[in-house]
């Protein structure tokens, strides 16, 4: 395995050659057959080699290439975390800011019908019918109205 390896990447076997035949590997490195098929499966594996059924195995790309390869797919895997990060702080900053808007538009209701029934009672003091078709306003927490009703004087 580790000369075959060597040998990819010396580009004594360039990409795209065949490697020798196993009869060919077990004369060389006088090993068995079991032995040959395992380093060229191991190879496969790393990416180094592709079996074509019929043709034979051949160099599919040379061990730098590989951990330029990979490198780059470690790169990309910690951008993709840094970007789903970034979407987790997001988020929490737009529950945040919605929580914000929602108890601000709750204040503004409170003193929206606390300004309707002063508007009310001052048609009633003039002697003019409120208009009907501005039914009055309820807040949505019965406590907002009493502290709008502080808060101008009512």
């Amino acid at each position: 395995m580790d000369a075959l390896r060597k040998g990819i990447a010396d580009e004594k076997l360039k990409v795209g050659m065949p490697i020798p035949s196993t009869d060919k590997l077990i004369e060389e490195h006088g090993v068995s057959k079991t032995v040959i098929r395992r380093a060229v499966d191991e190879l496969k594996a790393e990416g180094l080699l592709e079996g074509r059924p019929g043709k034979g195995v051949y160099v599919l790309a040379r061990p730098k290439d590989l951990q330029v390869e990979h490198q780059s797919v470690l790169e990309l895997a910690q951008g993709l975390e840094a970007v789903q990060e970034q979407i987790r702080v997001l988020q929490s900053a737009d529950v945040e800011i919605l929580n914000k808007v929602n108890e601000e538009l709750r204040k503004l209701r409170g003193i929206v019908a606390v300004l309707q029934a002063q508007l009310m009672e001052l048609y009633a003091r003039v002697g003019q019918p409120y208009p009907h078709d501005a039914a009055p306003l309820k807040a949505e927490d019965d406590q907002d109205a009493p502290r709008a009703k502080q808060a101008f004087g009512a």
